[in-house]
């Protein structure tokens, strides 16, 4: 704890000692602040929101000490200064004072959200995958309405939520509609200062919370992530009144059902009814997973099968494919020395395309494939296609598969189907599995 010594008149001491601990206060989050400002950048930013509420604080309280016979200025001018004295503590503060004003403060730091809940529908780019509906603050009777005909009339894929909870009859009707949509879920948060200069964002959202009734909203999604958000949920309850003992047990069966319909496996709510109702049990990603509230994404781990008098390794993908994004597995192995990575997807029309470009990791660390030396192949609706990995890459893919990473990318027109290709992250096992397969040739 930081040390100040403030040393006051015995007269005046009682008056002086809200100041003087108010101080103290400031000290704290001062050292606070410049203890952690090369460390976690999470726990920095909390000490900076505390420091940014000390200040407030301090001056506040040293404005009401002011006599009036020293200001030594016109009226006019005593009040322009306090003026622009309050606005520049508010411009300053209002991130963390919106925070209190809906306890939404957590280890993360703090998250704003709206003062006035806001519905929107964005899109970065022209492509589809950029678009999405942005939903941030309370849940209010009357949001099912709001959404409709959003939804009706654009096709974005995902709806990021940004709330600390509201009506949560509500929250199950909207988590039925998102789930007649088709439309995935995630938490985030956009940050005013990432928008360009007409309110558009620069990014998707980030690091937001979903808490209360929002974590029922949330289930809503056929595909649910976290991103690098929070998913809170505790015991419900009634503003207004105790609930009696009919009103809980119909609450829970309402509930219940209502997580079997979505998917989500119902001892969430066991674990959530543990909790308080003002407090908050947070899920895990892990949690996330066991309990069926998150779905998995990615690619499973490798897996080895003897084939044609070698060995291939596998993986296969988690998540349903989507629009510009068809492959479900890719395979490793290697025919007379010469390593081959095959991708299959679902698609069947791409072999009378042209293939723009290919390469190796991603586009800031890439090794080029040569278009003209992948085999591309359609039955139905699969496609498979057949890409050798280049002599002069072989330094390059041991450093990648050693590092735990490894990508590949064929790029096509989006009328074809836009980029086929994976990015994933290996386990000491999967490297293994892939050397294997790379050195147990298939004939």
């Amino acid at each position: 704890m930081a040390h100040v010594s403030i040393s006051l008149n015995s007269e005046v001491r009682e008056e002086g000692k809200p100041l003087e601990e108010a101080l103290l206060l400031l000290a704290d989050a001062i050292e606070g602040f410049f203890g952690y400002k090369l460390g976690d950048p999470d726990i920095n930013e909390q000490n900076y929101q505390a420091m940014l509420w000390a200040t407030t604080h301090v001056s506040g309280l040293v404005s009401r000490q002011r006599p009036v016979y020293e200001f030594g200025h016109s009226e006019e001018q005593d009040a322009e200064l306090m003026e622009l004295m309050t606005g520049w503590l508010l411009k300053r503060a209002k991130s963390f004072l919106s925070c209190r004003a809906i306890c939404v403060v957590s280890v993360m730091g703090c998250h704003t959200i709206a003062a006035e809940a806001s519905l929107e529908s964005y899109c970065l780019g022209n492509a589809y995958e950029s678009c999405f509906y942005y939903f941030d603050g309370i849940i209010e009777s009357g949001l099912v309405a709001e959404l409709t005909p959003l939804v009706e009339g654009s096709d974005a894929p995902t709806i990021y939520l940004n709330s600390p909870g509201g009506n949560l009859q509500e929250a199950i009707e909207v988590g039925r509609l998102i789930r007649q949509s088709g439309m995935s879920t995630a938490i985030g948060h956009l940050d005013p200062s990432n928008m360009d200069e007409f309110g558009r964002p620069l990014g998707f959202p980030q690091k937001g919370i979903c808490e209360s009734a929002c974590a029922y909203m949330f289930m809503g999604g056929t595909e649910r992530s976290l991103e690098n958000g929070r998913l809170g949920l505790h015991r419900f309850y009634s503003n207004e009144r105790g609930l009696s003992s009919d009103e809980a047990q119909f609450l829970s069966g309402i509930l219940v059902e209502y997580l079997v319909e979505m998917g989500v496996d119902a001892r969430i709510f066991l674990a959530a009814s543990r909790e308080s109702a003002s407090g908050m049990y947070y899920l895990s990603k892990e949690e996330g997973l066991e309990y069926d509230v998150i779905t998995p994404s990615g690619y499973d781990d490798l897996f080895l099968e003897p084939y044609a008098g070698g060995i291939i390794a596998a993986a296969r993908r988690l998540d349903p494919t989507r629009p510009y994004d068809h492959v479900d597995q890719v395979t490793f192995f290697c025919r007379s020395g010469q390593p081959f990575i095959l991708l299959h997807a679902v698609s069947g029309f791409i072999s009378q395309s042209k293939i723009l470009g290919a390469h190796l990791g991603h586009w800031s660390d890439n090794v080029e494939i040569p278009t003209q030396s992948i085999a591309v192949r359609d039955s139905g609706d699969e496609s498979w296609l057949t890409i050798p990995l280049p002599a002069n890459a072989r330094k390059y893919i041991d450093e990648k598969i050693n590092n735990g990473t490894f990508a590949v990318w064929v790029q096509y027109p989006r009328a074809s189907g836009g980029s086929y290709g994976v990015s994933l992250d290996l386990s000491p096992m999967d490297q293994k599995m892939i050397r294997s397969a790379f050195t147990h040739c298939i004939n």
